[in-house]
């Protein structure tokens, strides 16, 4: 076995195969390609200087290879996503795939440059000429691959701009749908009328059509005469013939009226035929005059008319002796004398008897007709409709009392019993209510009524966000909003800039919103009546 023994050279199809799989080395690989070439081992240790070179432009080439694969496929990738384009931009899409085409001719290309390489039967000197030739052509190829990349890239922004297009296109032919529907509705109103307007011409017509028939039947075929000389008559028929005739004759006025002169106090009467004035029947007895008789109430029986006490209809009371500081209750049909106490649940407005000359019951005011403060006593305010009292210190020189209030007291002595629904039924029987102004917006007034007609208010503001929820929104000319109250109305007017600045600190308002002003939020207005 000679040195060239182990360099017995394979199928050169073979041992390009193994070359590509790294099946075998490649110091090996080219040492037997070029002792195939030149049939001789020893020749190859002197080249190995040409050897290093071309191996190491076949390293260059195959990472230029790999990059050209990577290209290839990031371009695949890319031609995924333009397919998944709408159908107007097949014309992009058969582009991309014409590029793809070019680019399977550049790898066939490529391929074939490599065949001429393992088909090389030329010297090392060739060998390395046609690979300098293949790597250029592959760098070339490259470059072409980058630009076709690059109107790829285009050929995606444009059908970018071709989907927003579209996309504005379609929201055109929204709202045109929706002008022709109004447009649709108006003519299809317009219709209606149209229709309707002839439907009553076409009922005006017949009618006039009947009407016309009638006036036929009527006179037949006779011929209207001419009016000449015949004003002030009718125009009638006996049946056969049409003619003029004279109208009926109004009946004879009646006598006339007889004069008022001197008849001062009377009434007109008739008998049928002939009117005449008669004297009124004589007024009965005058009414019995009022004085001292306060409390009491005008009464008939028939013939004349009395001044009566009260307690004339009411059934007897019972005897107040050993009842001491008590009120009298009735059902209705009796009456007891029952403890103070039993008073407590009365609502408010009720009027009861008060037998005692000691100290009024709590929440009882007596009945003088005097004044009281609407704002301790609001729900007697609201139900008297004013400030006032009644007056029944004249009635029989007895004492009645009214129910002025019916909330809970506080006991202001022991805190630990004060809890929140006492608190709350105390606040609740303030006069107080809350109006809801929806949401507003800059430079504007808003006007609502004042629940409390046109007394006195307390006011407070609020407005809304969700970080905040509800907060003082602070005042300034151009910022903020204000409340306040005209007469028997509720006013808030806002900012010219904003409802809500985002520097509380000028406006005074209770919460930072940010650095951006608000233009519109809710409001709302708390409202207090603190007097009549």
């Amino acid at each position: 076995m000679t040195d060239n023994d182990d360099l017995a050279l394979p199928p050169l199809n073979q041992m390009l195969d193994e070359f590509e799989s790294g099946r075998i080395p490649k110091s090996h690989i080219w040492k037997t390609l070029i002792s195939g070439l030149y049939g001789n081992y020893d020749l190859v240790k002197d080249i190995r200087l040409w050897y290093s070179v071309i191996q190491a432009e076949a390293e260059n080439s195959k990472t230029i290879n790999i990059r050209v694969n990577d290209k290839y496929n990031q371009i695949n990738i890319w031609q995924q996503q333009v397919n998944q384009q709408k159908s107007q931009t097949a014309s992009y899409v058969e582009s991309c795939q014409q590029s793809e085409q070019q680019i399977k001719g550049y790898a066939d290309a490529v391929a074939v440059s490599e065949h001429n390489v393992r088909n090389s039967e030329n010297t090392v000197s060739e060998s390395v000429h046609i690979i300098e030739i293949a790597v250029a052509s592959v760098t070339g190829k490259q470059q072409a691959i980058e630009n076709i990349s690059a109107t790829i890239e285009n050929n995606k922004n444009t059908v970018s701009q071709l989907t927003r297009q579209a996309q504005t296109a379609a929201d055109n032919v929204a709202f045109a749908i929706i002008d022709i529907d109004g447009k649709a509705t108006t003519v299809a109103n317009t219709e209606k009328i149209v229709k309707d307007s002839e439907q009553k011409t076409e009922q005006w017509a017949n009618q006039a059509h009947r009407d016309a028939e009638k006036i036929r039947e009527t006179i037949g075929d006779s011929v209207i005469p001419e009016q000449t000389g015949n004003a002030g008559k009718l125009l009638g028929t006996n049946g056969d013939a049409v003619h003029w005739e004279d109208p009926p004759k109004i009946p004879d006025i009646p006598d006339p009226l007889p004069a008022q002169s001197n008849n001062s106090g009377k009434f007109l009467s008739t008998d049928g035929n002939h009117p005449q004035w008669q004297q009124l029947p004589d007024p009965p007895e005058p009414l019995p005059e009022q004085n001292n008789n306060g409390g009491k109430f005008l009464s008939t029986n028939g013939s004349q008319a009395q001044w009566q006490k009260i307690h004339d209809l009411l059934p007897p009371l019972p005897d107040q002796e050993g009842y001491d500081n008590k009120v009298l209750i009735t059902d209705g049909t009796t009456s007891i004398w029952k403890d103070v106490s039993a008073i407590g649940a009365i609502p408010v407005g009720i009027v009861i008897l008060f037998c005692n000359s000691g100290t009024l019951p709590d929440k009882w005011l007596e009945c003088k007709g005097q004044s009281f403060n609407a704002v301790l006593y609001p729900k007697l305010s609201k139900l008297l409709g004013k400030n006032t009292l009644p007056n029944f210190s004249e009635v029989e020189n007895q004492r009645y009392i009214i129910k002025a209030d019916d909330s809970p007291n506080i006991e202001v002595d022991e805190p630990t019993r004060v809890t929140a629904d006492t608190i709350a039924a105390k606040v609740q029987a303030i006069n107080y209510e809350l109006l809801d102004f929806g949401t507003i917006t800059y430079n504007s007034r808003y006007v609502k009524p004042n629940p409390f007609g046109k007394s006195p208010v307390l006011l407070s503001i609020e407005s809304y966000t969700e970080r905040s929820k509800w907060f003082y929104p602070g005042w300034q000319r151009r910022y903020g909003m204000r409340s306040g109250h005209c007469d028997n109305n509720i006013v808030v007017q806002t900012g010219t800039s904003a409802v809500i600045s985002s520097y509380p600190k000028n406006s005074g308002g209770s919460f930072d919103v940010g650095n951006t002003s608000i233009k519109t939020a809710r409001c709302r207005v708390h409202v207090w009546q603190v007097g009549v």
